[in-house]
């Protein structure tokens, strides 16, 4: 009798057709299933986009971008959908230059660094590179048959066809390290030149086509490239029908010779609808999760015959698949590698300031390095996980598996929770580290002093706890210690310039304190002039005008009581006893008389008006000559002290 395995035809799949949260590379075309119609979609789109330079495909984490690009269109392009064109698939990474040079290097079969170099120096030589590669790719027989154009064989020269997955490791990865920074600058400039034409009416060098996920959109719209081409067209990857994901479900066993229950077909279909009815069917993350919970009955599975609903429900069924395996291999793992596996995942991932999550790859050298574990416990956990196809690993490199891992995993959800204000804080020093080194470290863009010090204190406290943080790049610790002397300085300034201050304002009132006393003196040496200048003239009028000589005496005392004054109120006042001038009257008088005591003086005018006026014992001599004859009239002071204020005489 022949053995289970004997069974499978000849030819078929030998391994596992699903790959669980892996992507589908250009390998696996035979057991990509489930989006052949999307896939001949693009490539016809990207014939209509033949006189541009590059389309832009945008699906939600868990659609199958990766997937759709790599065993999708990659095998139609291969096939010649397009022509016999040459084709570079890249991902960004941390280096995407580097990347690119490197593809473009091994298609042109030159030198690697030189390619570098002139895209970095002068990205406008990137047409001429490519069409060094369109002429290194075409063979003889191409050139000798006239093929090797467009599609069909006919049409336009060849191009390149540039693909770019997961374009938001531009965003993420690319801006940890400052050589990452300076790679995406040069990167995008060399990227225009290759889809821009470079002459009115020509074709551009590329034909590019660039995978980002939905909720990086608002990134990438930062770079002018990248927004003119989202603005003039994008592939939108939408949810799968009920057909593909059927078809996803039984295509991959059919490739391997085993048939699919139809009832784990119905059990996969009603368990991933989506609960909104406004979907209209499947979530857009379906993909990625069919496969694990496939691969996980797929290892449940009895020998020979169908995928039954009994190895469906052992795998764990599409409800928490993703949760339930990653689970299920952390729990078998003894403390040590538990502890160890915690600080794999979460320095794998991304927590942007906003709170969204990302995937990051790091060398394995880094990785050991940010563990305090020994390298060989670093590589027996990845290791693990990457034999469940949780984790993926090139031999260089290390990443978590698929972006549906970062939200479905309890566990990592946990770590990263607990941490998140950190982590979150971490990205944030991360993009203002960035924005710093963009405006040539200009001052402007350090932190505040709050905002310093809470940075500061979130820096000491990863530093100290490396197993659990992740840590300050060079960069964001160089960020973090000019900001603090900018501080330093600023304090140093500010107290110096306070001190200088005070300083000042104790001169200003010192100065103004003696300008005081010089306005002072210098207005009493004015009153004095003025007093001695009216007392003298008061008595040279004193016999011609004695009532304008008495007013001007008056008002001699009132701008300053000097001894001028007082001796010229009192000669006046003497002359008016001895000489008998009487007090002056507004009229001309026709008589006077004393009352009997002497004390009061009546006089009339010619109207009958009678006047009384009250003889002084001249005790108070000012009262007495403001009493008699009051305050010189604006003529008489104008004629006798011309130029100078009245001094309001005689008022109260």
């Amino acid at each position: 009798m022949r053995s289970a395995e004997e069974l499978i035809p000849e030819g078929a799949w030998s391994d596992c057709p699903y790959l669980g949260l892996a992507p589908f590379l250009q390998r696996h075309e035979r057991v990509f299933y489930g989006r052949d119609a999307v896939a001949e979609r693009l490539v016809e789109r990207l014939m209509t986009r033949l006189p541009r330079g590059m389309l832009v495909v945008v699906g939600a984490s868990g659609a199958g971008k990766s997937s759709l690009l790599q065993a999708g269109m990659l095998p139609l392009l291969a096939r010649g959908e397009l022509g016999r064109w040459p084709v570079l698939s890249m991902t960004p990474k941390g280096q995407p230059l580097w990347k690119r040079a490197h593809g473009l290097a091994d298609l042109a079969g030159v030198d690697v660094t030189s390619v570098h170099r002139s895209l970095r120096d002068a990205p406008r030589t990137a047409p001429q590179l490519i069409e060094q590669v369109n002429r290194a790719t075409r063979t003889g027989t191409d050139l000798a048959a006239g093929i090797g154009t467009g599609p069909g064989g006919g049409g336009p020269a060849p191009r390149l066809v540039l693909v770019i997955d997961q374009l938001e490791e531009l965003f993420t990865l690319a801006q940890e390290s400052e050589h990452g920074r300076e790679e995406r600058a040069a990167f995008l400039p060399a990227l225009r030149a290759a889809t821009v034409p470079a002459e009115p009416g020509g074709a551009p060098a590329a034909m590019v086509v660039a995978a980002v996920r939905g909720d990086f959109l608002d990134q990438a719209l930062r770079f002018p490239l990248l927004a003119e081409a989202i603005d003039a067209e994008v592939f939108a990857i939408t949810p799968m029908s009920e057909a593909e994901l059927r078809s996803a479900v039984t295509g991959p066993a059919a490739e391997a010779g085993r048939g699919v229950d139809e009832a784990v077909v119905d059990a996969v279909v009603a368990e991933v609808r989506s609960g909104d009815p406004a979907t209209e069917g499947f979530g857009a993350g379906v993909l990625p999760l069919v496969s694990q919970v496939m691969y996980a009955a797929w290892e449940q599975r009895e020998p020979g015959g169908e995928l039954g609903l009994r190895a469906y429900r052992r795998g764990g069924g599409t409800t928490d698949a993703v949760n339930r395996s990653a689970q299920t291999l952390y729990g078998t793992l003894p403390p040590e590698r538990q502890t160890t596996a915690g600080v794999v995942f979460t320095l794998l991932t991304i927590v942007a300031p906003d709170g969204r999550l990302a995937r990051r790859r790091l060398s394995v050298a880094q990785l050991r390095a940010a563990c305090t574990a020994d390298a060989a416990e670093v590589d027996a956990v990845v290791a693990a996980f990457a034999a469940d196809r949780l984790l993926v690993t090139d031999g260089t490199g290390v990443e978590i598996a698929h972006d549906v891992l970062l939200t479905s995993w309890h566990q990592l959800t946990a770590w990263l929770e607990g941490d998140r204000l950190d982590r979150a804080l971490h990205s944030q020093l991360l993009t203002d580290t960035t924005a710093w080194l963009d405006h040539d470290k200009h001052k402007a863009y350090l932190y505040p002093a709050a905002r310093l010090a809470e940075a500061r204190a979130a820096a000491d406290r990863w530093t100290a706890d490396p197993e659990r943080y992740p840590q300050p790049t060079a960069d964001a610790a160089e960020f973090l210690r000019t900001g603090h002397r900018t501080a330093r300085r600023g304090t140093r300034i500010r107290r110096t310039f306070l001190a200088l201050l005070a300083a000042l304002t104790a001169t200003a009132i010192t100065l103004a304190a003696i300008a005081s006393l010089a306005a002072t003196e210098a207005s009493q040496q004015h009153a004095v002039a003025l007093s001695r200048q009216l007392a003298a003239e008061s008595l040279s009028i004193s016999t011609a005008h004695p009532v304008t000589a008495r007013r001007l005496a008056a008002a001699a005392w009132r701008a300053l009581p000097t001894s001028q004054a007082r001796d010229a109120m009192a000669q006046l006042l003497d002359d008016q006893e001895r000489n008998g001038i009487l007090p002056a009257f507004p009229d001309p008088v026709t008589g006077v008389v004393f009352s009997p005591d002497g004390n009061l003086l009546a006089a009339t005018n010619d109207d009958g008006t009678v006047y009384l006026a009250k003889v002084r014992s001249f005790k108070d001599l000012y009262a007495a000559l403001c009493s008699d004859v009051g305050a010189p009239t604006s003529d008489e002071w104008g004629q006798h002290v011309s130029g100078e204020p009245s001094t309001d005489a005689c008022t109260s």
